[in-house]
């Protein structure tokens, strides 16, 4: 059988609360500057150093993709921070993954919404029209995660687990 291998990214989008976030450090930072400026002069160049370096870390730690590999029944999600930091998120076996079906399947509704140990959103952010649900116990441990194929992996993935996906209607 020949070699099965592809991968994707996806970009997170950027949801309310990351604004917030973002918003929030640089508008902290200034406050500090402020009071410090008021307080102790001196230190207000090497506060306002500082503080512009928390906010561009934080600014740029909140910019996401997320990468899916699959490789011979091996499915790995990775998280890239900033373009540039890359963390591995999971890695199924597909002896493991139950289901993988679409978030807005009727048929799958009450499996969903069952309560996992863990829980990963590799999409680009909560439910969408090509949001698919995997659903996977490994070690005693069952994990549910959103993320959003492209047409080549949905292919690959149906070849190589026919029974475990579940193609959109």
């Amino acid at each position: 059988m020949e070699k099965v291998y592809t991968e994707q990214i996806v970009r997170r989008e950027m949801s309310i609360k990351d604004w917030a976030i973002r918003i929030g450090t640089v508008l902290l930072t200034l406050l500090l500057c402020f009071i410090v400026l008021n307080v102790f002069y001196q230190a207000f160049a090497i506060l306002l150093a500082l503080g512009c370096w928390f906010s561009f870390v934080v600014w740029r730690r909140m910019s996401k993709e997320y990468e899916y590999i699959f490789t011979d029944g091996q499915l790995d999600v990775d998280c890239i921070y900033s373009r540039s930091n890359r963390r591995s998120m999971v890695s199924l076996s597909s002896r493991d993954i139950e289901v993988i079906a679409p978030a807005s399947d009727k048929q799958y509704e009450a499996m969903f919404n069952k309560k996992y140990d863990k829980f990963l959103d590799a999409g680009r952010g909560g439910i969408r029209e090509n949001t698919y649900v995997v659903i996977c116990n490994r070690e005693d441990k069952s994990l549910k995660m959103y993320f959003e194929p492209n047409e080549e992996m949905l292919e690959l993935l149906h070849k190589y687990m026919p029974r475990t996906l579940v193609m959109k209607k």
